[in-house]
């Protein structure tokens, strides 16, 4: 109702004395003749501005002093119609919970809203879907609601809280449904560390006052017996129906059978609580004797049929230590985390955690809870628990592995490779036990690797390498796939084959998530774009790795790499909203992948978007202060400047990318240079054109990529000029089958205008038609507007101005314009073109901005004008 009241107030915005009033009833009042149109009433004239209360209240006074128990609903009802007769004002009553009125009200009320047809009054009333029907509902237009579907509840929950990351919100949907009040009333009072995903929600959640004044009355009338049936279902984890009514000694119990009708809805022998938020007050009201009890009751009887779920329960029965319950508690947890169950072992593992005794087998079950935590994404989870062991009286052995989960968290929660931690523990112990220091080093190794830095990774690989043959099967694999990565950044390709090429399955949760991320990041780099996207999938669509983990927002990211190098825009576009979704859209500036969308974006001429994600990478920049996000952020803005016919101030931001690639012996790391150099010739630096290629032709031949060798080629032509027919020709021979179709488009564009300045028109429109087609397939709306021109006969691109905004619309604009003015749809257009609804739809964008129009018919009449 609070929707409908807010679109009523907009609707009305305009009338100085229209009225909206919401009235809720209260179940209190149900046995009180005639307490609901009082109630009515005195809310209505309590909303009048002064002058329109004066005229109104004397008659609708005269009526409220008039109703008693004997009073009958039909006069009552003929006295407010008359009154409806001298309403001049627009008003609505929105009446929720109208099945709680008393039945005289009832009556009044439903004959009233049956006849305000011909009055400015609007009356909606909300009920529970009950059988009998309300009879103020009787023969009135009625609308079934049920609970949001799930994409639409979340969509709902992060256009109103742009901080909460999906993952979150998914589960706050599991656990209360799709009530769209009820889910903005608990995203709005959760801290914005609960929103972010770096602190757990609540098992049971804090029910914000106002539902809890309306859910109350329901359950101040249960009987004990009822409260703790009730409590029972609540603690529940599994949600299986039969050990519950077992506990409450069988599904025939009157206790039992009144649960199963009046709070329980079942479906295959599993359960799920009709009113969720009721089961979080019943557990917030009860004692800890109360659930200490259920708790009790719920373990013997899944001791029968789950042991394992027996020992949650017989530890939320004990406030006491329990070695053998503590050590059953993380045998559990270890099995659910190699099963990919990690917020339940991550729970089980917290438990056996609470109720350890020895020192030892604590610092081991910390060390299991705080992985658990980090691989979630909750650092300050795993911190406090660090800094709970550390007050123990601790061995030299647990201190450096309690310091190693440290140093994970930090970097994990930082981006900060903590060296200073690293240094005091590893270099004490490199003699003494390899093992633990090598794994110290890798985190330093894998942490500059990360944040692109290989100098200073290769470096804590050096120290490890010496010590290879004394550290475990597990310690050495880490070290190949972090070699691997390094040797990819730094380009000695073939090595980061070799290395990754041999990694095997792992046993843990944790190293096999390492693996598959790792391998997928290597494949991108050897352009073997496929196998590192299907590497990917493992994380993101079959989420071996569950859902919570960080590693589904890290693959993500690197989807979003391997999508822009494959040259398949539209799906790297879709990797960075899943991120955005992953992260929480008021977090999109704490990573990378906006810094790698700004090129991406430029080139599908989403210049808006391109420009949005320019602005929060320079925030990102000057909050890390990193030379890699600078870098990207440098060529990312040069290539927009370019792709929108801007060369000089293209010039300006790639010069200053271009000093960041350098630092690479890669010139694929930072792809920079061929953009430099037709920036160069654009604006007639030839000279400066020739520097940059004689030292790009020195890079790419000590590591020569397919994206290096193509995009080479494509340079020398540019540079010779007139005379490059043979060398373009050579640059479409050169790795087009293996290279990102953006980067064979653009190079059939620019081979295209020279035919074209060379008056060789036919071949020119060939080789034109070729670049439209394939940077259509890939998404580049921005390579397609170029191509056109050349058919169209316009400028060549990079010579000056900003192409994105004239007037003139480009072939395949017209033709979408024409057939949309037509009344044609966009599939229908898509399936008439050849091309994708999402090209139609890009197309549509550009004539609505060009034109100025904002709506289907605005154009339909603009072209109507034009063909007259």
């Amino acid at each position: 109702m609070a929707f409908a009241a807010e679109a009523a107030r907009e609707a009305l915005a305009g009338h100085d004395r229209a009225l909206v009033v919401e009235i809720t009833a209260a179940e209190t009042e149900h046995d009180w003749p005639y307490s609901g149109v009082q109630l009515v009433l005195s809310t209505v004239l309590g909303s009048m501005t002064p002058e329109h209360r004066e005229q109104r209240e004397r008659g609708i006074q005269q009526i409220i002093d008039g109703l008693d128990a004997d009073t009958k609903p039909s006069i009552v009802a003929r006295k407010l119609e008359g009154e409806l007769t001298q309403t001049d004002a627009p008003a609505i009553a929105l009446i929720d919970d109208a099945h709680l009125l008393d039945s005289q009200s009832q009556d009044v009320l439903g004959f009233l809203a049956r006849r305000v047809g011909p009055y400015p009054v609007g009356l909606m009333m909300s009920s529970r879907d009950v059988e009998p029907l309300p009879p103020v509902l009787d023969g009135l237009p009625r609308l079934r609601l049920f609970d949001l579907e799930h994409g639409d509840a979340v969509e709902l929950l992060v256009t109103h809280h742009p901080d909460l990351v999906e993952p979150v919100a998914a589960e706050l949907i599991s656990r209360v449904r799709g009530h769209p009040r009820t889910l903005l009333a608990l995203a709005a009072q959760m801290s914005p560390e609960q929103r972010s995903g770096q602190v757990q929600l609540e098992r049971y959640l804090p029910v914000p006052a106002e539902l809890r004044a309306r859910m109350q009355a329901g359950l101040t009338d249960m009987t004990e017996a009822q409260r703790q049936a009730l409590l029972m279902a609540v603690i529940s984890e599994d949600q299986m129906v039969e050990p519950v009514l077992a506990a409450l000694g069988g599904p025939d119990q009157d206790v039992a059978r009144w649960l199963s009708r009046n709070h329980l809805d079942v479906n295959d022998g599993l359960f799920q609580l009709r009113w969720p938020l009721a089961g979080s007050i019943i557990w917030q009201d009860a004692d800890i004797v109360e659930r200490m009890y259920a708790h009790s009751l719920l373990a013997r009887e899944y001791q029968k049929i789950a042991p394992d779920q027996a020992f949650w329960h017989e530890a939320r029965a004990r406030l006491e230590h329990d070695e053998g319950l503590a050590g059953e508690l993380e045998r559990v947890a270890r099995e659910q985390a190699d099963r990919a169950e990690l917020g339940r072992a991550g729970a089980f593992a917290r438990e056996s955690v609470r109720l350890s005794v020895e020192t030892g087998p604590r610092v081991r079950r910390v060390l299991l809870a705080g992985r658990l935590a980090v691989f979630a994404g909750r650092c300050g989870e795993a911190l406090k628990l660090l800094h709970e062991a550390s007050h123990s009286d601790l061995s030299a052995e647990q201190m450096d592995e309690l310091a190693l989960l440290e140093a994970r968290a930090r970097l994990v929660s930082t981006g900060e490779v903590p060296t200073e931690l690293i240094a005091s523990h590893a270099e004490r112990m490199s003699e003494t036990d390899p093992d633990r220091a090598a794994r110290f080093w890798l985190v330093a190794a894998c942490g500059f690797a990360d944040r692109l830095e290989p100098v200073e990774a290769a470096g804590y690989l050096d120290r490890t390498e010496p010590h290879l043959s004394k550290v475990t099967e597990r310690t050495r694999a880490s070290y190949h796939r972090a070699a691997a990565w390094v040797a990819s950044l730094s380009g000695r390709l073939s090595l980061a084959a070799e290395l990754i090429g041999g990694a095997a399955r792992e046993c843990s949760v944790f190293a096999e998530a390492d693996r598959c991320l790792r391998t997928a990041m290597v494949l991108t780099r050897l352009e073997r774009y496929e196998e590192a996207r299907r590497m990917l999938r493992v994380i993101t669509d079959e989420r071996r790795f569950g859902d919570e983990s960080i590693v589904v927002g890290y693959a993500y990211v690197v989807a979003v790499v391997n999508e822009i190098r494959a040259g398949r825009l539209n799906a790297a576009e879709r990797a960075a909203e899943n991120w955005q979704r992953n992260v929480g859209a008021g977090r999109a500036d704490r990573g990378p992948v906006p810094a790698y969308m700004i090129r991406a974006y430029a080139l599908m001429g989403q210049r808006d978007k391109a420009e949005e994600c320019r602005a929060l990478t320079e925030a990102l920049a000057r909050r890390r202060g990193d030379g890699w996000t600078t870098g990207v952020l440098h060529a990312g803005v040069g290539a927009m400047h370019l792709a929108y016919g801007q060369p000089n101030e293209a010039m300006s931001a790639l010069e200053r990318a271009r000093d960041h690639a350098l630092k690479y012996d890669d010139p694929s790391v930072l792809p920079v240079e061929p953009d430099f150099v037709e920036a160069c010739v654009a604006v007639g630096e030839t000279e400066l054109a020739r520097q940059v290629l004689a030292e790009y032709e020195v890079r790419v031949a000590a590591v020569p990529t397919t994206w290096a060798r193509h995009t080479l080629a494509r340079c020398q032509a540019l540079v010779l000029g007139d005379d490059a027919d043979e060398l373009f020709a050579a640059a479409l021979r050169t790795g087009i089958e293996d290279i990102s179709p953006v980067e064979v488009a653009r190079t059939q564009t620019h081979y295209g205008w020279l035919l074209r300045r060379l008056g060789r028109r036919t071949e020119a429109a060939g080789w034109l038609q070729r670049a439209v087609v394939l940077a259509n397939e890939a998404g580049a709306a921005q390579l397609v507007n170029q191509a056109e021109k050349g058919l169209g006969g316009g400028v060549s691109p990079g010579a000056g101005g900003d192409n994105g905004g004239s007037v003139s619309l480009t072939s395949s604009e017209q033709k979408v314009a024409q057939l949309v003015a037509a009344g044609w749809r966009n599939r229908e257009i898509a399936a008439e073109l050849y091309v994708s609804i999402r090209t139609v739809e890009s197309h549509l964008g550009r004539v609505f901005r060009k034109l100025g129009v904002r709506s289907r018919a605005e154009l339909a009449r603009l072209v109507a004008i034009s063909e007259e």
